[in-house]
């Protein structure tokens, strides 16, 4: 068995739609709270971990 099995039935376009909307949350996360240092930290964070998973997406 080859990959993981529970993941089957996604395809790029649903990785990339969760990409998407968690990138679109962190800019939001960006934008709303300026002046929290840990929250922009958070928000960075969760735009990071949206275009890593667009690669690893990508490359399967």
């Amino acid at each position: 068995m080859t990959g993981i099995a529970g993941l089957s039935g996604l395809t790029l376009g649903h990785f990339l739609t969760l990409g998407a909307m968690l990138f679109a949350l962190s800019v939001i996360g960006i934008f709303l709270n300026r002046k929290n240092l840990i929250v922009l930290l958070m928000a960075i964070e969760l735009m990071l971990l949206a275009v890593n998973l667009n690669f690893v997406a990508f490359s399967h």
